[in-house]
């Protein structure tokens, strides 16, 4: 004697694949058993899409950069344009914070100089026209930036942009972690 699967009485076994009693509970069976195989497929395609976003090194760069940012733009509200040092419009963002209307601008750029991509004493707030049109920019930037940071600090970031890094996803990740909790504090601060 065996218990049906479903519905929990007794019956003769006929073969060893046999785990129902009648036609009625193997429809029963299938449909449970159907529902729980599309739930697993669907539970592992999400899976699999988070573990590839997460270890998609140009996702995580991206929402790295954003994060990082982010945090630069409420770290620096209410600053002049580090380059021309005029006042920066604020706007209103969706949480009610107001927000530089401008640029996170890197005095050594991001795309040559990936060991100061992410340090902070290597960018500051600047007006978009500053930052995306002006060729001359970076020399109002380096006297701003002297006068901010002071010639201590400028020769440390001048020496660590030499260096050459490449960053893998584990430290993207951390990376958006840490800017992330640093914005939310200011933001609490803000508000």
């Amino acid at each position: 004697m065996a218990k049906c699967k479903i519905c929990k009485k007794e019956y003769v076994k006929k073969s060893i694949k046999h785990i129902v009693c009648s036609y009625e509970c193997s429809l029963a069976y299938s449909d449970l058993h159907l529902s729980k195989k599309v739930k697993e497929k669907k539970a592992v395609a999400r899976k699999e899409l988070q573990a590839f976003n997460n270890k998609d090194k140009t996702v995580l760069k991206q929402k790295a950069q954003n994060a990082f940012n982010k945090y630069i733009r409420l770290r620096d509200r209410g600053a002049k344009c580090i380059s021309c040092n005029k006042p920066i419009a604020l706007y209103k963002n969706n949480k009610g914070i107001f927000m530089p209307d401008a640029d996170a601008g890197h005095f050594y750029s991001r795309g040559s100089y990936s060991s100061v991509r992410f340090n902070t004493n290597n960018v500051w707030v600047e007006c978009k026209s500053c930052n995306r049109f002006s060729e001359i920019h970076l020399l109002g930037y380096e006297k701003n930036l002297l006068k901010k940071i002071g010639q201590l600090r400028y020769d440390k970031l001048k020496e660590e942009s030499k260096k050459l890094k490449k960053y893998d996803a584990v430290y993207y990740q951390r990376i958006i972690n840490i800017f992330n909790k640093k914005s939310k504090i200011l933001e609490k601060i803000v508000l």
